[in-house]
């Protein structure tokens, strides 16, 4: 390690990662940027993450590998990485994505020529899993501007991609800021960062992501408005826009390290933002919100009347196969 380069804190939580763990931090040790600690945090896994883990640890000192004795969350998992990482600049690093070799070096390379801003990111190479191919999103808007308002208008509008979360911190601004347990976090996270310093923008790929499933925005695919969707349709595409509308004006007005009339006009560039980029989802979750009270005794009968079913069957199954053990109060 060269003394006076920044340390670089490489946070990686992971549960049930043996299959793509090794690659992630393959990727880690061949930075170019060499002055790192990647801190490891097993979230108690059951498969051979441990060995793979122990394997790399002792083969570089620069690995620290830490193991939960419980599953504790996958938020709560982020943020023991960053509790246990002391280094000046931090970023996270998912255990089924890579970087790029010059990842760290780039962002870090900006943060020191701008000592006020509060992260660097750039385009992110997306692939599916099992697929070699990559698509780049550039990812870009202008964050450098010197008032916060204008730096969140330009978040809410022009940013594509919410693995901008994988970017490069200053760790004085993220500890500022607030990674809680509510939906659309990924999104939350930065948009702090966005209140509390200009964000940099370096034209080399920060990551290489696994996108599970397509991302048509970044908050959550559209669904179409009917009576099987407002009955089914649960989790964030009932409340995230919502979530991310109220948590975002609530941290951005309690960003004490900004100063009062910053917060107010970049809060309400967030409202205005949110309303501009996602009436149809707000307008939509409220409607579902409606539906909530139908929607949650459509599926209470529905896995009543599941379970009830199942249970025939198999009453029905042991009175042919041994009719002793058969409950005859099922049959009349």
């Amino acid at each position: 390690m060269i003394p006076d380069r920044p340390l670089v804190s490489i946070g990686v939580p992971v549960y049930n990662g043996a299959r793509t763990l090794p690659a992630c931090l393959e990727s880690l040790l061949e930075q170019s940027y060499s002055t790192i600690e990647i801190i490891i945090c097993d979230n108690a896994s059951t498969d051979g993450t441990a060995q793979v883990c122990e394997a790399f640890a002792a083969r570089d000192r620069r690995i620290q590998y830490h193991r939960n004795p419980s599953n504790i969350g996958v938020v709560r998992n982020f943020r023991r990485v960053l509790e246990l990482s002391r280094g000046e600049f931090f970023t996270w690093a998912p255990a089924d994505d890579t970087r790029p070799r010059e990842a760290i070096e780039r962002c870090v390379d900006a943060l020191i020529k701008k000592p006020r801003a509060a992260m660097a990111h750039g385009p992110l190479l997306i692939r599916r899993p099992n697929d070699t191919s990559c698509r780049i999103v550039p990812n870009r808007a202008d964050l450098t501007q010197a008032r916060a308002a204008a730096r969140v208008t330009a978040f809410t509008r022009e940013i594509s991609h919410n693995s901008m979360l994988f970017g490069l911190y200053r760790r004085s601004s993220l500890q500022r800021a607030v990674l809680g347990r509510h939906c659309g976090q990924d999104y939350l996270l930065v948009l702090q960062m966005c209140y509390l310093g200009e964000i940099e923008y370096v034209d080399t790929p920060i990551v290489a992501y696994t996108e599970r499933k397509p991302a048509f925005s970044r908050m959550y695919a559209e669904t179409p408005i009917t009576l099987g969707s407002l009955l089914k349709v649960r989790g964030v595409q009932r409340y995230k826009c919502w979530t991310v509308l109220l948590l975002g004006s609530y941290y951005g007005l309690t960003r004490s390290a900004v100063d009062i009339s910053e917060r107010l006009t970049a809060t309400y560039a967030h409202i205005r933002g949110m309303f501009h980029m996602y009436s149809r989802q707000l307008a939509k979750e409220l409607l579902f919100q409606l539906f909530e009270p139908l929607s949650l005794l459509a599926f209470i009968s529905w896995s009543f009347l599941r379970k009830r079913r199942q249970g025939l069957w198999l009453a029905r199954l042991l009175r042919a196969i041994a009719p002793s053990l058969a409950p005859r109060e099922l049959f009349g």
